[in-house]
């Protein structure tokens, strides 16, 4: 028994033995294989030949994953990708497998974006930094070439002379001698076919002009009113009111009955829900639709928009004296900073100009939410604000940041669709539009 026994234990023993000096062997012989494999990898990648490279290098990661090892490969498939030997997809699928194997590394997903954007996909550039987000990745250039996509943007070739953006996307446009109306998506709503079109309101009824007849049309595009007079020069419709410029001053246009109401203006806005900011004897005051004064204050001024309103969600901007306040319909004053002077409230922050020149931006309750450090300002609307660097104008977002670079000589307003007017030559002026308007 005793001597079976020994012999089974040393039986055991060599069986154990020469399964751990064939693991052993086994071992040696895949690290001499790997070795060999990444030493004529980077052979190859020496002497130029990148896709006997890239074969290597992926039969040395078949055998072993290391980082290190991966990121040659990536080295070569970049030098083989601007060598034009391999392709943009083979390189694009190499990049989606280290993604996947280290989805936090932000320096992959940077290099999986600039490859989209060399061919101009900005919608599959914007997928992939989505997906690189929600995977953890971060990084300084991460965040940089987000901004570069989220705000990348596309210029019309439509040239206009002037124009007034709205709040709902249409922009009213003078081409030099006609005309016309565009769209929220850029295109032509009217072409240039108009002796004149009022602005858009809130209520998105404008005034259509030939010279052979004055038309009003609602929305749906039903006239309202056929005009006797011809208008050459009017702000926004509102509570069945038109603001036009005559001899004598701003009247009202009563729509429904074709009559100018008596009272003439030196300044008049767009009557907003039945209330309407005027100028008369040089103060500004606010009037109901009978033209009664509905507040006892004065001001020295109030803002108007370019399509003639005076307020948005109940608020509207006015000086008295020298200096500038946000203001409730009621008269009430909401902020008491009393800038030097104020932009327009758009319904986000408000530019504003303080005692040393520069412009920031003040929140709806007159707080300081940017710090004034702009030559000047246009206050923030569609999530952008212009600003001015002293000789070209740019955005910035809500956190400060310039989004797209100060190039232009003139700016307007975004809309909440990502349309904006701008100029590169004076005079002339076309549409910018953003990629990804929800992406702000």
């Amino acid at each position: 028994m005793k001597i079976g026994r020994i012999i089974f234990t040393i039986c055991m023993a060599l069986l154990c033995g020469f399964g751990w000096f064939s693991q052993l062997t086994a071992r040696s012989g895949l690290q001499e294989q790997y070795e060999t494999s990444l030493e004529a990898a980077r052979d190859f990648e020496k002497r130029e030949l990148y896709q006997r490279a890239i074969q290597s290098y992926e039969e040395v990661l078949a055998l072993r994953e290391e980082r290190e090892v991966r990121e040659e490969l990536l080295d070569v498939y970049a030098k083989a990708y601007e060598s034009e030997s391999v392709t943009s997809s083979a390189y694009k699928r190499a990049l989606e497998d280290a993604c996947s194997r280290y989805p936090k590394d932000a320096d992959l997903w940077v290099c999986l974006i600039e490859l989209d954007l060399d061919s101009f996909n900005y919608q599959n550039a914007y997928k992939i930094l989505e997906r690189a987000q929600r995977a953890g990745a971060s990084s300084e250039a991460l965040d940089t070439l987000g901004i570069q996509i989220r705000y990348a943007y596309t210029e019309s070739s439509h040239v206009f002379a002037q124009f007034c953006s709205t709040a709902s996307g249409y922009t009213t446009v003078y081409d030099g001698s006609r005309w016309g109306v565009m769209a929220p998506d850029g295109d032509w709503a009217y072409g240039c076919d108009y002796s004149y079109i009022s602005p858009y309101g809130d209520e998105g009824v404008i005034l259509r002009c030939t010279e052979d007849s004055v038309r009003l049309y609602d929305a749906k595009g039903i006239v309202l009113a056929i005009l006797d007079d011809q208008i050459s020069q009017a702000r926004a419709y509102g509570s069945g009111l038109l603001p036009v410029l005559r001899e004598d001053g701003w009247q009202y246009l009563d729509c429904e009955s074709g009559a100018f109401l008596p009272e003439s203006y030196e300044e008049a806005s767009v009557f907003q829900q039945g209330t309407a900011a005027v100028l008369r004897n040089k103060n500004w005051t606010l009037i109901d639709t009978s033209g009664g004064q509905i507040l006892e204050q004065t001001f020295s001024s109030i803002k108007l928009h370019s399509n003639g309103n005076y307020c948005r969600d109940g608020l509207f901007i006015a000086g008295v004296g020298e200096g500038w306040d946000i203001y409730q319909t009621d008269g009430k004053r909401v902020s008491e900073i009393s800038a030097r002077d104020m932009d327009v409230f758009m319904g986000s922050y408000i530019a504003f100009q303080d005692s040393s020149g520069l412009w920031g931006f003040l929140n709806e309750e007159g707080e300081i939410v940017i710090e004034p450090r702009y030559q000047r300002a246009r206050s923030f609307s569609g999530g952008l604000a212009a600003v001015f660097d002293g000789e070209y104008w740019g955005f910035i977002n809500r956190s400060g940041e310039t989004v797209i670079a100060n190039q232009f000589l003139e700016v307007g307003y975004f809309t909440g669709q990502g349309i904006c007017p701008v100029s590169t030559m004076d005079g002339q002026y076309h549409m910018l539009s953003l990629r990804f308007p929800e992406g702000r």
